[in-house]
């Protein structure tokens, strides 16, 4: 089984969001642990990926110091779910 964490700026109503939400659905229905990190809010596609047992976590960053803090938030995240890759 592999766990990917995917990193995406926001959630908004996107053909890049919407494609997350398949692709991540599909790998996790699969086996594969899917994790997905967002840096700027959490948005409707948030709901679909948790529906499908996708974990979703939104650092919501708002400033530069925001920022740092969510960058030391992700790396903690990656380290948990020890990924064989990161996808962003």
């Amino acid at each position: 089984m592999t766990t990917v964490p995917h990193v995406i700026s926001g959630f908004g109503l996107g053909g890049a969001e919407t494609m997350l939400v398949q692709l991540a659905t599909r790998l996790q229905r699969r086996g594969h642990r899917q994790y997905v990190v967002s840096l700027k809010g959490r948005g409707a596609l948030a709901d679909a990926l948790e529906k499908c047992s996708v974990s979703v976590t939104d650092l919501a960053i708002g400033s530069a110091l925001g920022g740092i803090a969510a960058m030391v938030r992700l790396r903690r995240i990656v380290q948990a779910t020890a990924p064989d890759v990161v996808q962003g």
